[in-house]
């Protein structure tokens, strides 16, 4: 009945206003109307919840509980949607390393032209004594 959220993950306040229990779907949308009229009419623009408050179908202790819910749930979808993040930043981190593994276990491996004499343990104690 409501219009959609600015971003998807935000729950609009009528919508929680109906949630909680404190107007119905038919207030909300009546509410809507009467936003949308008054917004189209003036400079000034009107929020849902004056406009609840001035129909007196909320009161301004719901109206506080509504926007301190609508706060708490946008924090927690942005802790979630930051864990998701630092997830799928971990997963590109080891198929990078895994990429950069396959790539050097494919790549000739370069050696100088002379190769390294191999020490052996008894030549190291020859040098002590």
């Amino acid at each position: 009945m409501t219009k959609p959220a600015n971003k998807p993950q935000d729950k609009r306040l009528g919508d929680i206003f109906v949630e909680l229990g404190f107007i119905s779907e038919l207030q909300l949308a009546e509410a809507v109307s009467i936003q949308q009229q008054l917004n189209s009419e003036s400079q000034r623009k009107f929020r849902l919840g004056e406009v609840l408050l001035f129909k007196k179908a909320i009161t301004i202790t719901q109206l506080h509980e509504g926007l301190r819910a609508q706060t708490a749930k946008a924090a927690e979808i942005r802790k979630e949607v930051a864990a998701i993040k630092k997830r799928a930043d971990l997963i590109k981190s080891f198929e990078q390393q895994d990429h950069d593994d396959n790539d050097a276990k494919t790549q000739p491996k370069h050696r100088s032209s002379a190769p390294e004499p191999k020490k052996s343990f008894l030549s190291f104690l020859q040098k002590k004594t």
